[in-house]
Protein backbone atom coordinates (compact mmCIF):
# COMPACT_ATOMS: atom_id res chain seq x y z
CA UNK A 1 0.00 0.00 0.00
CA UNK A 2 1.23 3.18 -0.74
CA UNK A 3 2.38 5.60 1.79
CA UNK A 4 0.56 8.44 0.37
CA UNK A 5 -2.82 6.71 0.03
CA UNK A 6 -5.75 8.06 2.16
CA UNK A 7 -5.62 4.45 4.02
CA UNK A 8 -2.51 3.67 4.82
CA UNK A 9 -1.79 3.47 8.51
CA UNK A 10 0.29 6.26 8.68
CA UNK A 11 -2.64 8.43 7.14
CA UNK A 12 -4.94 6.97 9.32
CA UNK A 13 -3.02 8.20 12.53
CA UNK A 14 -4.42 10.69 14.68
CA UNK A 15 -2.97 14.49 14.48
CA UNK A 16 -2.20 14.34 17.84
CA UNK A 17 -0.35 11.15 17.98
CA UNK A 18 1.88 12.13 15.18
CA UNK A 19 2.52 15.27 16.35
CA UNK A 20 3.94 13.45 19.04
CA UNK A 21 5.98 11.72 16.53
CA UNK A 22 7.20 14.65 15.07
CA UNK A 23 8.56 16.26 18.33
CA UNK A 24 10.99 13.28 18.74
CA UNK A 25 12.53 14.72 15.28
CA UNK A 26 14.56 17.40 17.40
CA UNK A 27 18.14 17.14 18.12
CA UNK A 28 18.86 16.64 21.97
CA UNK A 29 21.76 19.42 21.60
CA UNK A 30 20.60 23.24 20.72
CA UNK A 31 23.45 24.08 19.16
CA UNK A 32 22.55 21.73 16.35
CA UNK A 33 19.15 23.33 15.61
CA UNK A 34 20.32 25.03 12.36
CA UNK A 35 17.12 25.24 9.88
CA UNK A 36 17.40 22.97 6.33
CA UNK A 37 14.91 21.78 3.95
CA UNK A 38 16.20 18.02 4.16
CA UNK A 39 15.76 18.40 8.54
CA UNK A 40 13.00 18.48 10.41
CA UNK A 41 10.79 20.13 10.86
CA UNK A 42 11.05 22.12 7.62
CA UNK A 43 11.44 18.52 6.11
CA UNK A 44 7.92 17.62 7.75
CA UNK A 45 6.34 20.13 5.94
CA UNK A 46 7.02 19.51 2.70
CA UNK A 47 5.58 15.70 2.46
CA UNK A 48 1.60 16.86 2.29
CA UNK A 49 -0.67 19.55 3.46
CA UNK A 50 -1.92 17.22 6.32
CA UNK A 51 1.65 16.88 7.68
CA UNK A 52 2.05 20.09 6.90
CA UNK A 53 -0.38 21.54 9.32
CA UNK A 54 0.32 19.29 11.82
CA UNK A 55 3.92 20.34 11.94
CA UNK A 56 2.88 24.06 12.00
CA UNK A 57 0.59 23.36 14.78
CA UNK A 58 3.38 21.74 17.01
CA UNK A 59 4.92 24.29 18.89
CA UNK A 60 8.18 22.40 20.52
CA UNK A 61 9.10 21.77 16.76
CA UNK A 62 10.12 25.27 16.35
CA UNK A 63 11.14 26.52 19.58
CA UNK A 64 15.18 25.92 19.25
CA UNK A 65 17.25 27.86 16.60
CA UNK A 66 20.66 28.14 15.34
CA UNK A 67 21.48 31.43 13.44
CA UNK A 68 25.06 31.76 12.30
CA UNK A 69 26.59 35.52 11.06
CA UNK A 70 30.11 35.03 9.34
CA UNK A 71 32.25 35.83 6.83
CA UNK A 72 31.42 32.02 5.03
CA UNK A 73 28.02 32.03 6.74
CA UNK A 74 25.04 32.50 4.22
CA UNK A 75 23.02 35.26 4.95
CA UNK A 76 20.07 34.65 7.50
CA UNK A 77 16.45 34.06 6.14
CA UNK A 78 14.97 36.42 8.71
CA UNK A 79 11.12 35.81 7.04
CA UNK A 80 12.10 32.11 8.25
CA UNK A 81 13.63 32.85 11.71
CA UNK A 82 9.99 34.84 12.32
CA UNK A 83 7.97 31.79 11.14
CA UNK A 84 9.97 29.79 13.70
CA UNK A 85 9.44 31.82 16.62
CA UNK A 86 5.88 32.71 15.99
CA UNK A 87 5.10 28.97 15.10
CA UNK A 88 6.47 28.33 19.10
CA UNK A 89 3.85 30.69 20.13
CA UNK A 90 4.16 30.88 23.99
CA UNK A 91 6.75 28.13 24.44
CA UNK A 92 9.68 28.96 26.28
CA UNK A 93 12.53 29.97 23.38
CA UNK A 94 16.31 28.23 22.68
CA UNK A 95 18.46 29.94 20.48
CA UNK A 96 22.07 29.92 19.69
CA UNK A 97 23.73 32.90 18.05
CA UNK A 98 26.99 32.37 16.40
CA UNK A 99 29.05 35.26 15.68
CA UNK A 100 32.25 34.70 14.46
CA UNK A 101 33.78 35.87 11.50
CA UNK A 102 36.44 38.65 10.26
CA UNK A 103 33.93 40.76 8.99
CA UNK A 104 32.65 42.00 12.28
CA UNK A 105 32.37 45.74 11.63
CA UNK A 106 30.35 45.89 8.72
CA UNK A 107 27.35 47.27 7.76
CA UNK A 108 25.78 44.12 6.97
CA UNK A 109 26.56 42.67 10.04
CA UNK A 110 25.56 45.18 12.22
CA UNK A 111 22.02 45.80 10.48
CA UNK A 112 21.52 41.31 10.17
CA UNK A 113 22.09 41.36 14.12
CA UNK A 114 19.81 44.62 14.76
CA UNK A 115 17.19 42.12 12.98
CA UNK A 116 17.79 39.62 14.71
CA UNK A 117 17.35 42.02 17.61
CA UNK A 118 14.03 43.02 16.41
CA UNK A 119 12.68 39.48 16.46
CA UNK A 120 13.97 38.14 19.48
CA UNK A 121 14.60 41.35 22.30
CA UNK A 122 10.18 41.95 22.00
CA UNK A 123 9.94 38.03 23.48
CA UNK A 124 12.08 38.49 25.86
CA UNK A 125 9.63 37.03 28.32
CA UNK A 126 10.29 33.45 26.74
CA UNK A 127 13.64 33.14 26.68
CA UNK A 128 14.72 29.86 28.29
CA UNK A 129 18.22 28.55 26.74
CA UNK A 130 20.29 31.56 25.17
CA UNK A 131 23.71 30.51 23.17
CA UNK A 132 26.04 33.51 22.22
CA UNK A 133 29.16 34.12 20.75
CA UNK A 134 29.26 37.89 19.76
CA UNK A 135 31.66 40.62 18.69
CA UNK A 136 31.68 43.76 20.33
CA UNK A 137 31.85 45.64 16.60
CA UNK A 138 28.64 43.43 15.58
CA UNK A 139 26.48 45.71 17.62
CA UNK A 140 24.72 48.26 15.71
CA UNK A 141 21.98 49.94 17.53
CA UNK A 142 21.40 50.08 21.71
CA UNK A 143 19.32 47.81 22.94
CA UNK A 144 15.11 49.31 24.09
CA UNK A 145 15.01 49.66 27.74
CA UNK A 146 13.92 46.63 29.09
CA UNK A 147 11.98 46.12 32.23
CA UNK A 148 13.30 44.49 35.34
CA UNK A 149 12.14 40.80 35.61
CA UNK A 150 11.21 40.44 31.91
CA UNK A 151 13.83 37.46 30.92
CA UNK A 152 11.95 35.51 34.11
CA UNK A 153 11.67 32.36 32.11
CA UNK A 154 16.06 32.42 31.04
CA UNK A 155 17.68 29.30 32.52
CA UNK A 156 20.42 28.76 30.57
CA UNK A 157 23.14 31.49 29.39
CA UNK A 158 26.00 31.13 27.67
CA UNK A 159 27.53 34.11 26.82
CA UNK A 160 31.12 34.72 24.71
CA UNK A 161 31.89 38.45 23.95
CA UNK A 162 35.03 39.02 21.58
CA UNK A 163 36.88 42.10 21.40
CA UNK A 164 39.57 43.77 19.45
CA UNK A 165 42.27 46.22 20.27
CA UNK A 166 40.60 49.69 18.93
CA UNK A 167 38.29 51.63 20.36
CA UNK A 168 38.04 49.13 23.35
CA UNK A 169 36.19 51.51 25.94
CA UNK A 170 33.76 52.51 23.11
CA UNK A 171 33.03 48.53 22.48
CA UNK A 172 32.68 48.25 26.46
CA UNK A 173 29.99 50.94 26.68
CA UNK A 174 28.32 49.19 23.95
CA UNK A 175 28.24 45.98 24.48
CA UNK A 176 27.27 46.42 28.22
CA UNK A 177 23.39 47.09 26.42
CA UNK A 178 23.73 43.21 25.80
CA UNK A 179 25.20 42.61 29.06
CA UNK A 180 22.13 44.72 31.05
CA UNK A 181 20.13 42.37 29.11
CA UNK A 182 20.60 39.46 31.03
CA UNK A 183 20.91 41.29 34.29
CA UNK A 184 17.03 40.94 35.48
CA UNK A 185 17.07 36.73 34.87
CA UNK A 186 16.60 35.96 38.48
CA UNK A 187 15.90 32.23 37.48
CA UNK A 188 19.15 31.87 36.14
CA UNK A 189 20.41 28.35 36.62
CA UNK A 190 23.62 28.34 33.94
CA UNK A 191 25.68 30.88 33.25
CA UNK A 192 28.92 30.92 31.33
CA UNK A 193 30.49 34.36 30.91
CA UNK A 194 33.36 34.71 28.36
CA UNK A 195 33.84 38.36 28.24
CA UNK A 196 36.55 41.10 29.25
CA UNK A 197 36.84 41.61 33.16
CA UNK A 198 35.39 45.49 32.98
CA UNK A 199 31.87 43.59 32.30
CA UNK A 200 32.14 41.99 35.14
CA UNK A 201 30.97 44.15 37.24
CA UNK A 202 27.76 43.98 35.23
CA UNK A 203 27.00 40.36 36.69
CA UNK A 204 27.73 41.27 39.99
CA UNK A 205 25.74 43.65 40.30
CA UNK A 206 22.25 40.92 40.32
CA UNK A 207 21.51 38.96 43.26
CA UNK A 208 21.75 35.51 41.47
CA UNK A 209 19.32 33.86 43.78
CA UNK A 210 19.09 30.66 41.73
CA UNK A 211 22.19 30.17 39.74
CA UNK A 212 23.68 26.71 40.11
CA UNK A 213 26.61 26.37 37.42
CA UNK A 214 28.98 29.18 36.91
CA UNK A 215 31.67 29.54 34.43
CA UNK A 216 33.84 32.07 34.43
CA UNK A 217 36.74 32.23 31.95
CA UNK A 218 37.54 35.66 32.54
CA UNK A 219 40.00 36.78 35.10
CA UNK A 220 38.34 37.96 38.38
CA UNK A 221 40.04 39.02 41.51
CA UNK A 222 40.02 36.75 44.84
CA UNK A 223 37.62 39.37 46.16
CA UNK A 224 35.32 39.33 43.21
CA UNK A 225 34.57 35.50 43.35
CA UNK A 226 33.94 35.65 46.83
CA UNK A 227 31.48 38.54 46.08
CA UNK A 228 30.33 36.11 43.83
CA UNK A 229 29.53 33.26 46.23
CA UNK A 230 28.19 35.94 48.21
CA UNK A 231 25.37 36.83 45.37
CA UNK A 232 24.78 32.86 44.35
CA UNK A 233 23.62 31.18 47.50
CA UNK A 234 22.23 28.25 45.28
CA UNK A 235 25.57 27.78 43.51
CA UNK A 236 26.85 23.92 43.20
CA UNK A 237 29.58 24.39 40.32
CA UNK A 238 32.04 27.03 39.91
CA UNK A 239 35.04 27.65 37.56
CA UNK A 240 37.17 30.98 37.88
CA UNK A 241 40.34 32.66 36.87
CA UNK A 242 41.94 34.30 39.63
CA UNK A 243 44.14 37.21 39.56
CA UNK A 244 45.73 40.35 40.97
CA UNK A 245 44.07 41.80 43.55
CA UNK A 246 42.69 45.27 42.86
CA UNK A 247 43.37 47.82 45.68
CA UNK A 248 40.75 50.44 43.86
CA UNK A 249 38.04 48.15 43.93
CA UNK A 250 38.36 44.92 46.34
CA UNK A 251 38.35 44.68 50.25
CA UNK A 252 40.90 42.68 50.99
CA UNK A 253 39.83 39.36 52.14
CA UNK A 254 41.96 39.34 55.48
CA UNK A 255 39.38 41.79 56.76
CA UNK A 256 36.48 38.18 57.00
CA UNK A 257 37.10 36.59 59.83
CA UNK A 258 38.42 33.36 58.73
CA UNK A 259 36.36 30.26 57.56
CA UNK A 260 33.16 32.10 59.03
CA UNK A 261 31.98 32.47 55.84
CA UNK A 262 29.87 29.18 54.74
CA UNK A 263 28.40 28.27 51.26
CA UNK A 264 27.34 24.72 52.03
CA UNK A 265 25.98 24.12 48.29
CA UNK A 266 28.79 24.44 46.83
CA UNK A 267 29.79 21.00 45.67
CA UNK A 268 32.14 21.81 42.51
CA UNK A 269 35.31 24.22 42.80
CA UNK A 270 37.86 25.14 39.50
CA UNK A 271 40.41 27.81 40.08
CA UNK A 272 42.51 28.96 37.12
CA UNK A 273 45.37 30.07 39.63
CA UNK A 274 47.01 33.45 37.93
CA UNK A 275 47.33 34.55 41.59
CA UNK A 276 47.79 33.96 45.45
CA UNK A 277 44.67 32.26 46.48
CA UNK A 278 45.43 31.59 50.26
CA UNK A 279 42.98 34.79 51.22
CA UNK A 280 40.29 33.36 49.43
CA UNK A 281 40.37 29.55 50.71
CA UNK A 282 40.71 31.34 54.07
CA UNK A 283 37.74 32.78 54.19
CA UNK A 284 35.28 30.16 53.37
CA UNK A 285 34.01 26.81 54.70
CA UNK A 286 32.93 24.47 52.21
CA UNK A 287 31.07 21.58 54.08
CA UNK A 288 29.66 19.92 50.78
CA UNK A 289 32.66 20.30 48.65
CA UNK A 290 32.86 17.19 46.44
CA UNK A 291 35.12 18.48 43.50
CA UNK A 292 38.68 20.43 43.70
CA UNK A 293 40.65 21.50 41.13
CA UNK A 294 43.30 24.22 40.88
CA UNK A 295 45.57 24.46 37.58
CA UNK A 296 47.97 27.18 36.83
CA UNK A 297 48.23 27.66 32.96
CA UNK A 298 51.80 27.84 31.74
CA UNK A 299 52.25 28.83 28.28
CA UNK A 300 55.12 28.88 26.31
CA UNK A 301 58.61 28.85 28.25
CA UNK A 302 58.37 27.96 32.25
CA UNK A 303 58.42 31.07 34.16
CA UNK A 304 60.86 31.98 37.02
CA UNK A 305 59.87 29.79 40.38
CA UNK A 306 59.61 33.01 41.88
CA UNK A 307 56.50 34.92 40.53
CA UNK A 308 54.40 31.73 40.55
CA UNK A 309 51.85 32.15 42.97
CA UNK A 310 52.26 29.18 45.77
CA UNK A 311 50.44 26.31 46.78
CA UNK A 312 48.56 27.35 50.00
CA UNK A 313 49.16 24.36 51.35
CA UNK A 314 48.77 25.10 54.98
CA UNK A 315 45.46 26.96 54.06
CA UNK A 316 44.07 24.04 51.90
CA UNK A 317 44.44 21.57 54.90
CA UNK A 318 42.64 23.90 57.61
CA UNK A 319 40.05 24.16 54.87
CA UNK A 320 39.39 20.90 54.49
CA UNK A 321 39.52 20.08 57.98
CA UNK A 322 37.22 22.73 59.39
CA UNK A 323 34.58 21.97 56.33
CA UNK A 324 34.61 18.37 56.97
CA UNK A 325 33.87 17.59 53.27
CA UNK A 326 33.95 14.50 51.32
CA UNK A 327 36.23 15.12 47.87
CA UNK A 328 36.14 12.46 45.59
CA UNK A 329 37.64 14.19 42.68
CA UNK A 330 41.12 16.26 43.22
CA UNK A 331 43.01 17.69 40.14
CA UNK A 332 46.23 19.77 40.51
CA UNK A 333 47.58 21.28 37.39
CA UNK A 334 51.04 22.14 36.98
CA UNK A 335 50.07 23.78 41.01
CA UNK A 336 53.86 24.10 42.72
CA UNK A 337 53.14 21.31 45.19
CA UNK A 338 55.95 18.51 46.84
CA UNK A 339 55.60 15.18 47.17
CA UNK A 340 55.09 15.65 51.20
CA UNK A 341 52.43 18.18 50.96
CA UNK A 342 50.31 16.03 48.57
CA UNK A 343 50.54 13.03 50.65
CA UNK A 344 49.26 14.97 53.42
CA UNK A 345 46.27 16.44 51.53
CA UNK A 346 45.42 12.66 50.14
CA UNK A 347 45.57 11.86 53.97
CA UNK A 348 42.54 13.84 54.67
CA UNK A 349 40.76 12.53 51.38
CA UNK A 350 39.58 8.48 52.44
CA UNK A 351 36.73 9.38 49.96
CA UNK A 352 38.86 10.40 46.69
CA UNK A 353 37.16 8.79 43.47
CA UNK A 354 39.89 10.26 40.74
CA UNK A 355 43.37 11.90 41.53
CA UNK A 356 44.66 13.75 38.59
CA UNK A 357 48.20 15.61 39.41
CA UNK A 358 49.61 17.03 36.33
CA UNK A 359 53.07 18.57 36.94
CA UNK A 360 55.32 21.40 35.10
CA UNK A 361 58.64 20.11 33.22
CA UNK A 362 60.73 22.01 36.60
CA UNK A 363 59.11 20.28 39.05
CA UNK A 364 59.13 16.83 40.69
CA UNK A 365 56.02 15.33 42.73
CA UNK A 366 55.88 11.66 41.61
CA UNK A 367 58.95 9.92 43.85
CA UNK A 368 59.27 7.12 45.49
CA UNK A 369 58.42 8.12 48.87
CA UNK A 370 55.08 9.55 47.28
CA UNK A 371 54.77 6.02 45.03
CA UNK A 372 55.04 4.02 48.34
CA UNK A 373 53.37 6.35 50.47
CA UNK A 374 50.39 5.07 47.94
CA UNK A 375 51.14 1.56 47.67
CA UNK A 376 48.45 -0.43 50.09
CA UNK A 377 50.48 -2.40 52.42
CA UNK A 378 47.41 -5.36 52.73
CA UNK A 379 44.78 -6.52 50.21
CA UNK A 380 42.89 -3.64 49.35
CA UNK A 381 39.67 -5.85 49.52
CA UNK A 382 40.21 -6.22 53.29
CA UNK A 383 37.36 -5.11 55.41
CA UNK A 384 39.61 -3.36 57.80
CA UNK A 385 42.37 -1.07 56.21
CA UNK A 386 45.03 0.47 58.21
CA UNK A 387 44.14 3.85 59.15
CA UNK A 388 46.77 5.49 57.36
CA UNK A 389 45.53 3.71 54.00
CA UNK A 390 45.81 6.47 51.15
CA UNK A 391 42.57 6.70 49.26
CA UNK A 392 41.56 3.22 49.50
CA UNK A 393 38.25 4.17 47.33
CA UNK A 394 40.41 5.55 44.28
CA UNK A 395 39.26 3.92 40.91
CA UNK A 396 40.65 6.63 38.54
CA UNK A 397 44.55 7.74 38.56
CA UNK A 398 46.59 9.81 36.08
CA UNK A 399 49.83 10.95 37.12
CA UNK A 400 51.42 12.69 34.40
CA UNK A 401 55.08 13.78 35.15
CA UNK A 402 57.45 15.50 32.52
CA UNK A 403 60.50 13.81 32.99
CA UNK A 404 59.37 11.38 36.32
CA UNK A 405 62.17 8.93 37.89
CA UNK A 406 61.56 6.88 39.75
CA UNK A 407 63.29 3.78 41.02
CA UNK A 408 62.57 0.48 38.68
CA UNK A 409 59.65 -1.66 39.98
CA UNK A 410 58.48 1.26 42.90
CA UNK A 411 55.19 2.57 40.00
CA UNK A 412 54.39 -0.86 39.24
CA UNK A 413 54.43 -1.94 42.45
CA UNK A 414 52.47 0.75 43.44
CA UNK A 415 49.27 -0.30 40.96
CA UNK A 416 49.71 -3.68 41.35
CA UNK A 417 48.59 -3.58 45.12
CA UNK A 418 45.79 -1.85 44.14
CA UNK A 419 44.48 -3.69 41.11
CA UNK A 420 40.85 -4.56 41.26
CA UNK A 421 39.96 -1.29 42.46
CA UNK A 422 41.36 0.94 40.16
CA UNK A 423 39.72 0.77 36.99
CA UNK A 424 41.42 3.61 34.86
CA UNK A 425 45.08 5.04 34.73
CA UNK A 426 46.85 7.39 32.96
CA UNK A 427 50.85 7.52 33.83
CA UNK A 428 53.98 8.34 32.79
CA UNK A 429 56.29 5.81 32.87
CA UNK A 430 59.87 6.13 33.70
CA UNK A 431 62.24 5.63 30.71
CA UNK A 432 64.13 2.65 30.94
CA UNK A 433 62.68 1.33 34.01
CA UNK A 434 62.60 -2.44 32.81
CA UNK A 435 60.23 -3.31 35.64
CA UNK A 436 57.71 -0.91 35.40
CA UNK A 437 57.86 -1.66 31.46
CA UNK A 438 57.34 -5.33 31.66
CA UNK A 439 54.70 -4.88 33.77
CA UNK A 440 52.43 -2.46 31.94
CA UNK A 441 52.91 -4.59 28.75
CA UNK A 442 52.22 -7.51 29.66
CA UNK A 443 49.05 -8.85 28.77
CA UNK A 444 45.88 -7.67 29.99
CA UNK A 445 47.10 -6.22 32.44
CA UNK A 446 45.91 -3.14 32.01
CA UNK A 447 43.65 -1.31 29.35
CA UNK A 448 45.36 2.21 28.86
CA UNK A 449 44.70 5.46 26.95
CA UNK A 450 46.78 6.22 23.84
CA UNK A 451 48.81 8.94 25.07
CA UNK A 452 49.77 6.62 28.02
CA UNK A 453 50.61 3.55 25.55
CA UNK A 454 52.45 6.03 23.11
CA UNK A 455 54.72 7.02 26.25
CA UNK A 456 55.06 3.53 27.61
CA UNK A 457 56.81 2.75 23.87
CA UNK A 458 58.76 5.54 24.15
CA UNK A 459 59.93 4.31 27.66
CA UNK A 460 60.61 1.09 26.11
CA UNK A 461 63.20 2.19 23.70
CA UNK A 462 65.54 2.92 26.11
CA UNK A 463 65.73 -0.59 27.06
CA UNK A 464 67.11 -3.44 24.65
CA UNK A 465 64.74 -6.45 23.84
CA UNK A 466 67.09 -8.14 25.25
CA UNK A 467 66.95 -6.36 28.62
CA UNK A 468 63.16 -6.79 28.68
CA UNK A 469 62.84 -10.69 27.71
CA UNK A 470 65.68 -11.51 30.36
CA UNK A 471 63.41 -9.92 32.86
CA UNK A 472 60.14 -11.75 31.77
CA UNK A 473 62.46 -15.43 32.04
CA UNK A 474 62.90 -14.47 35.55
Amino acid sequence: MSFYHPDSSIQRMPPEVLGKIFSLTRPIKVYKWSPAAHKAPLLLCRVCSKWRAIAISTPCLWDSLKITIGEHAPTPRFPLIESFVSRARGRPLNFVLDGHGRWYGTDAVKEIVDRIQDIYVPRIAQWQHGNITIHSRTTGRPLPPISYGSAAMLKHLHMTVLFDSNDRAQQLESISHAVNVFGPAPGLRYLYLGAPRELLQHFLAVHWEFLEELYCPLEMTAYACFRIFMQCPSLDTCTADIGEHNPATDIPLQAFPPGQTIFPRLRDLGLVVNADITALLNAVTLPGLEVFSAMQSCEGEPPAPDPRPPWPHATFISLLERSSCRLTYLSLIHMPITDAELIECLRHMKDLDLLDVRTHEDETIITDEFLTAFTFSVDPFEEDLPSDTLCPRLTKLTLIEADISTTDGVLANMVESRYGVLQDIDLDVPLGNKKDIRYFRSEGAWKMPDRMAKRLERAARYVSDSDVESEDSE
